[in-house]
């Protein structure tokens, strides 16, 4: 299980918040000469003074840092989550899409692919054919957006599948 980085809570951004009745360190008597002090050691005769009790300031910084913790790890669950649907929504297409092919392409490989296409759901086989400038073209239309780069990545006869702009580069397997 992979651990989720928590990010730093610093505590003195939180003494803003905490109320001033909190930050009010409490007095206490000195139990060797009797003295009203505060802090760890008494400040008449430096006698340690025990406190055991986590003060009310203490109890509220760790409360908040405990909360701050638990809101980070659900922020950063909730930011892994939309990237991966920002992504996936991302590789969805839908309608015209042209396939490029890398060349070299021979009419064998450009068949079976066409074959492969034509069984996937909701996607129609438009036009191919092939130009000087862009080679071997492949038009499709897909009907309800689908993850046509992973569907492709999928098909024996393709090597590797590329987005570039508009269209998608295809490069097929040698036979």
């Amino acid at each position: 299980m992979q651990r989720v980085p928590v990010k730093e809570v610093k505590l003195e951004s939180y003494v803003g918040n905490v109320p001033d009745s909190l930050l009010a360190v409490p007095m206490v008597r000195c139990p060797n000469c009797g003295q009203k002090t505060s802090g760890d050691h008494c400040q008449c005769c430096k006698y340690p003074i025990l406190n055991s009790r986590p003060t009310r300031l203490e109890e509220t910084l760790k409360r908040q840092r405990m909360e701050a913790e638990r809101r980070a790890k659900e922020q950063a669950k909730q930011d892994a989550e939309e990237a991966r649907k920002a992504k996936k929504a991302a590789e969805l297409y839908e309608g015209m899409v042209k396939l490029a092919m890398v060349s070299p392409v021979d009419v064998r490989q450009m068949t079976n692919l066409q074959e492969y296409l034509c069984q996937v759901q909701d996607l129609r086989l438009v036009w191919y054919g092939s130009s000087v400038e862009e080679g071997a073209v492949i038009v499709v239309s897909a009907e309800k957006p689908i993850p046509l780069i992973d569907v492709l990545r999928e098909m024996p006869p393709v090597e590797q599948v590329v987005k570039n702009g508009k269209k998608i580069l295809v490069m097929l397997k040698a036979e």
